[in-house]
C-alpha cells in the first residue's frame, strides 16, 4: 500500500507473519474492530509517530490525540504520538482528546459503525517487544 501521508499509518503483523499496512489508524481499528484481522491473530501492532514519521510506536502504548483540525488520510482526525506531552504540543490551543488505544476503538465504532460493534472486546493488543 502507498501511504497518502508518512505521518499517519499503522501496521499489523499477524501470527502466521504476514504484514498488513493501513493508511490510517482508523483503518486499522476498523479492520480490528471488525475481525478482519482478529485480536487472536495479531503478534504485533504498530503505529506512525505523528512528529517522526520514520519511527513506529507500539500502538498498545502510543497516545492518540482525537482533534478535528488533524486531516488524517481518513478524516477522523487521529495521529499517535510517543506520550501525552507531544499528543499536547501537536493539539497547540486547538481542541482534541488524548485518547489510548481502547478509545480510539470506540471513537471509530461510534463514527463508522454507529456504535454496533464490540470495541472493549477487541481492545486487548500485543506489546510488540523492542
Amino acid at each position: 500500500m502507498i501511504l497518502s501521508d508518512p505521518a499517519y499509518g499503522g501496521t499489523l503483523r499477524t501470527t502466521n507473519g504476514r504484514l498488513l499496512r493501513y493508511d490510517s489508524i482508523e483503518c486499522m481499528a476498523a479492520a480490528v474492530l471488525t475481525d478482519s484481522v482478529p485480536p487472536r491473530r495479531i503478534r504485533a501492532a504498530s503505529v506512525v509517530e505523528h512528529e517522526a514519521a520514520h519511527r513506529t510506536l507500539d500502538a498498545a502504548r502510543a497516545v492518540y490525540l482525537y482533534s478535528p483540525a488533524l486531516q488524517s488520510p481518513m478524516g477522523l482526525g487521529l495521529s499517535a504520538h510517543a506520550d501525552s506531552a507531544q499528543a499536547l504540543r501537536t493539539r497547540g490551543l486547538g481542541e482534541g482528546l488524548l485518547l489510548g488505544w481502547a478509545q480510539v476503538l470506540e471513537r471509530v465504532d461510534l463514527v463508522w459503525f454507529q456504535g454496533r460493534l464490540d470495541a472493549a472486546g477487541h481492545a486487548k493488543l500485543p506489546a510488540t517487544k523492542h
